[in-house]
């Protein structure tokens, strides 16, 4: 009986001693080391440091906005487009205003909106995006923000919110530089599809490449473009955004939109089954979060802050897996 007694408590000294998987071992999300999504040069995190309870996951204090630090091509577009401006301090001004010492300013992102077309069209004009976690339940945002928000910055003037199709055809109607030949207009609809699918993003969507044909309509003095950006068929999403933009005398007259996405797997509860006592259930939560690979990452992080130590343990080999597998 001493012998078993001497075993077990030498497994769980080795247990405790074990280094935990790189996931539980990385700093916390800075702002720094990321990735970019599909074509659209919004940066999501590839790291994100892992929280016990208590603690921020934004790396700042809790409950309290990060607004992130500017990377290097950032710093270079605010020097060009507007000179002594400070966008992320403006705009963590703006949400200030909104702050009720929520949980739910700690978990939004800020990333700086990195694209040509973009650029091209709105020659003065920068774009960030503002994302708040939709999985495994969506963030309670007070108005007038949403879970995606786009922030743009203008030298003197205050940022311009823009959160829906709506807010977006105003943008583009008001802000637009003039269209003349049939080159700005495929710019036009690029711009309006980078920002359109981040609208539209709850974190698990990959959108394809705009390299699609960008067809343009000449018919008197007006010019008529459509283009469209595709979903990646993975964890099972599917679909498509398509769009139309209507010139006439240089600017956009009217926006034709065709939203068509359907959602495959999210990040619900699997993090809690993988210590079911049903072998079944824990095969498929793990497939799951495997299938999911990276893209879970998030999720897997907020569940561990709050998890048990056996379900935390679970997680981390499960992320383990996923780096392991290139997931």
């Amino acid at each position: 009986m001493a012998l078993k007694i001497t075993v077990v408590l030498s497994m769980l000294l080795v247990a405790t001693l074990l280094p935990s998987p790189s996931y539980a071992s990385k700093k916390p999300h800075n702002g720094k080391h990321n990735q970019p999504s599909s074509g659209t040069g919004v940066a999501y995190p590839s790291s994100i440091g892992v929280a016990g309870p208590g603690v921020s996951t934004s790396g700042g204090e809790i409950n309290k906005f990060d607004p992130g630090t500017a990377t290097a091509d950032e710093k270079a577009a605010i020097a060009q487009v507007v000179p002594g401006v400070e966008p992320r301090s403006l705009i963590a001004a703006y949400l200030k205003k909104l702050d009720d010492g929520s949980p739910l300013w700690s978990r939004g992102q800020l990333n700086f909106v990195k694209n040509e077309s973009v650029a091209r069209v709105f020659p003065a004009r920068l774009f960030y995006l503002l994302r708040f976690p939709q999985w495994p339940l969506p963030m309670n945002t007070p108005p007038p923000l949403g879970n995606n928000n786009i922030f743009v910055i203008a030298k003197g003037k205050p940022p311009i919110l823009v959160t829906t199709k709506e807010g977006l055809e105003n943008l583009f109607k008001h802000e637009l530089t003039a269209v003349r030949v049939a080159g700005g207009a495929r710019d036009a609809v690029r711009a309006w599809l980078a920002l359109s699918q981040e609208l539209r993003q709850d974190g698990m969507f990959r959108f394809s490449n705009i390299d699609s044909p960008i067809t343009v309509k000449e018919q008197g003095n007006s010019l008529t473009a459509t283009g469209k950006v595709a979903v990646d068929p993975t964890f099972g999403n599917s679909g498509e955004i398509v769009v139309s933009l209507t010139f006439a005398e240089r600017a956009l007259k009217e926006v034709q939109e065709i939203v068509n996405l359907k959602t495959g797997m999210r990040p619900i509860c699997q993090s809690q089954k993988l210590l079911d006592l049903d072998p079944t259930v824990r095969a498929m939560a793990e497939q799951d979060l495997l299938l999911m690979g990276k893209a879970a990452g998030p999720y897997l992080i907020e569940q561990r802050a709050k998890s048990t130590p056996a379900i935390q343990h679970a997680i981390d080999q499960i992320w383990q897996r996923i780096e392991q597998e290139g997931q």
